[in-house]
């Protein structure tokens, strides 16, 4: 049987995530939601992937999260700054 997912504590390691990565990838499209079949979604403008994690480990569900941040997002953000030289 999977483990419940804890909302709050998915939520915070998104987060997390979110605050870590914003340097190096786009993020402001990235979203998380939950449905009541106790599933969990990242969500950007161009996709939308289910969470499959072990959602009693809080290092598994941010690694599955990263992966997915990962292959949608893994070229780094254009520099604004040098955008306009």
């Amino acid at each position: 049987m999977p483990s419940p997912i804890n909302v709050a504590q998915v939520f915070t390691v998104y987060n997390e995530l979110i605050r870590e990565l914003k340097p190096f990838i786009k993020t402001d499209d990235l979203k998380i939601a939950f449905d009541a079949k106790d599933k969990v979604y990242l969500i950007g403008d161009d996709f939308l992937e289910v969470v499959n994690a072990n959602f009693a480990s809080i290092n598994d569900i941010k690694d599955v999260i990263r992966t997915l941040m990962a292959k949608h997002r893994s070229q780094y953000k254009p520099d604004e700054n040098s955008a306009s030289n």
